[in-house]
């Protein structure tokens, strides 16, 4: 699970001008509790006021207990100055409903939380709001403490949602002294934007009755940034919400998520404060979460891996390779520890050595030891050309991840007509099998050639003790032709396959292969071949640094750029950024096809053969599917 300083981290990496001063003092808040473990935190800002400080809360959660989590809150003032103070805290109270005996729950968890003297004062009042909501909401929602206020003598209490025309006759009951007319007019006109669920009212309770200030909650009808923008819009239209704000806000729904440990953008929900005098104040609650609430992110906000294409010599003369063997190209070491070393300060966490033949590289060994230093995780590709044991060993020893055995088909027979060196590989297998290696995987290239050879292909990894057998796309060669993709039929065999296998060896297509994960993960209900990892990650998820030291998306991708950092790159080239919205202009055929929302196909196969990112790939075997 994340710790706070994980969340506050990626906080501090972001740029939201408008939204919070770039001083925000959050030391004092890691110092005190970076290392508490948290789902959430939550930056709390008002929107129709120029100031750009936030109060900042923490959700805890209590598995055992009477209730399920507290937040605490710590208010700027409080963040800013004396950090030994006691936070506010809210508890979990969705466990008291109206018709129902709280009794129990109240001594559990009421008395602990809130000291039985002030819950005993303040019951009765407690009893006749949980009372009222029978018929407009389900239950309480949350029952806070304003100690770190001085407010000693009240407790804020949070219902569930309840529908829009339950919320003025609730508060009328209660004898809330504003103006109910208002209160209905902003519901109405909120309403159309906002959750369906309704409404949760805070306020605080006295002995005699509840605050003059009440807040009113919900939030945007669905994740969709598009949602949040057109609420944010009628906030804007009515003062509710500064221009401004309005743009950082959308901004900050539009930051992409962290990988590890997974971190995510959102809006919680907004509140409006309201007292006698009218509509106070609008709020947004701006969460941080380990949770995806919107998988439509196009990227990650920073490469989750590299690839470094170390040399293109290789002594073998694939048919198949796309790789320029004749060009002699070989990375510097400097080269490659200056791109390892900003990979790891950029927060990449898998490095792909590759070649060429990787095991050419003379500073191999050197780059895997960097890895381990850098905690990176090093995987090596490797055809088993100079694979010797103690090579292998010196590799492990190293500290690498994972090993990539290439291998296109299950006989020599099948694997000479994409491929050289069959005795190579399995010699390679056998002796990785021989030193006990788990972390051994085979890559096969999936062409019309060897496509029936699946089965095999797997019958071979189980019997070389493969923990996996990763089915890879067929990609244009170095001439930039694609001469044998499989077929239709051929593809829906390799999905059935791999989705019904229950052996040991875990069979997947790479996400590069966007139509055969498409169709392995397609099932009765849905089709969970979903978000990023559906399909290209170029410049989404990764990024490749050629042998001259120049980025590009992936290895595949001829669109190197130089970028003195990964971050830099990844934020500003304009390549990206056309990379990225090739879904927003989808052409024929993956206009309309069946699996335009499952499918991300690979993008150097549109570039490198129509010169153009939007045509995805023309020979696709399931175009127009319907």
């Amino acid at each position: 699970m994340p710790q706070v300083k994980d969340y506050l981290d990626y906080f501090q990496l972001q740029r939201h001008p408008s939204l919070f001063q770039e001083d925000v003092g959050l030391e004092g808040v890691k110092t005190r509790y970076g290392t508490l473990e948290t789902h959430e935190v939550i930056y709390e800002i008002r929107l129709n006021r120029e100031e750009r400080g936030m109060d900042f809360s923490i959700r805890v959660d209590t598995p055992g207990r009477p209730y399920s989590e507290y937040w605490l809150e710590l208010d700027e003032a409080f963040y800013r100055g004396d950090m030994s103070a006691e936070p506010c805290r809210f508890i979990d109270a969705s466990a008291v409903t109206p018709g129902a005996d709280n009794a129990a729950w109240y001594v559990a968890a009421l008395y602990p939380f809130a000291g039985r003297e002030r819950a005993d004062v303040l019951l009765p009042m407690l009893e006749r709001v949980v009372a009222l909501l029978r018929g407009r909401a389900d239950n309480l929602f949350q029952i806070g403490a304003m100690t770190g206020r001085g407010e000693i003598d009240r407790l804020r209490v949070f219902t569930s949602p309840m529908p829009k025309d339950a919320v003025a006759p609730f508060l009328r009951e209660l004898g809330w002294r504003g103006d109910l007319s208002l209160v209905e007019r902003c519901l109405a006109e909120w309403d159309s934007f906002c959750k369906a669920e309704g409404y949760m009212l805070d306020f605080d309770i006295f002995p005699d009755g509840i605050s003059e200030k009440i807040g009113i909650n919900t939030g945007p009808k669905s994740k969709l940034p598009q949602k949040t923008d057109a609420f944010l819009s009628c906030l804007s239209g009515t003062g509710l919400c500064l221009p401004e704000k309005a743009r950082g806000v959308s901004d900050w729904i539009r930051t992409y998520p962290r990988y590890q440990p997974f971190t995510q953008n959102d809006v919680s929900h907004f509140k409006f404060a309201f007292d006698a005098s009218g509509l106070l104040d609008a709020k947004a609650y701006l969460r941080q979460s380990d949770h995806c609430y919107f998988g439509g992110f196009r990227a990650f906000f920073r490469p989750v891996q590299m690839n470094l294409e170390l040399t293109t010599r290789c002594p073998l003369h694939c048919p198949q390779c796309y790789v320029s063997l004749n060009t002699g190209r070989e990375m510097p070491l400097d080269t490659a520890l200056y791109w390892l070393r900003d990979a790891a300060k950029c927060g990449v966490t898998n490095i792909n050595l590759s070649g060429g033949e990787t095991l050419c590289y003379p500073h191999l060994i050197e780059l895997i030891r960097e890895c381990k230093r850098l905690s990176l995780c090093a995987a090596v590709a490797l055809s088993g050309a100079y694979a010797t044991e103690d090579k292998l060993r010196e590799m492990i020893d190293a500290g690498v991840a994972e090993i990539y055995i290439s291998l296109n088909g299950s006989t020599e027979e099948v694997n000479a007509r994409t491929r050289d060196g069959y005795a190579l590989a399995i010699r390679a297998l056998e002796t990785l099998r021989g030193i006990g290696f788990p972390e051994v995987y085979v890559n096969w290239v999936m062409h019309s050639h060897n496509a029936d050879d699946l089965e095999n292909m797997i019958s071979l990894c189980e019997r070389y003790a493969v923990k996996g057998l990763v089915i890879l796309a067929f990609k244009p060669d170095s001439a930039h032709e694609l001469n044998s993709y499989p077929s239709e039929s051929q593809l829906r065999a390799a999905a059935k396959i791999a989705r019904n296998y229950k052996g040991p060896v875990e069979v997947d297509a790479e996400s590069c292969f966007s139509q055969l994960r498409a169709l392995i993960k397609d099932g009765f209900l849905l089709n969970t071949n979903r978000g990023i990892f559906r399909g290209c990650g170029a410049g989404r998820d990764g990024v490749s640094v050629s042998a001259e030291g120049r980025l590009t998306p992936c290895r595949h991708l001829d669109a190197e750029e130089e970028w003195a950092s990964v971050a830099d790159y990844w934020e500003q080239s304009p390549f990206l950024r056309r990379l990225r919205e090739t879904e927003d202009c989808r052409e024929a055929p993956c206009l309309g096809c069946k699996y335009e929302c499952y499918c991300l196909p690979c993008a150097a196969v549109g570039t490198k053969l129509h010169g153009d990112l939007r045509n995805g790939m023309a020979e696709c075997p399931l175009a127009g599917a319907v």
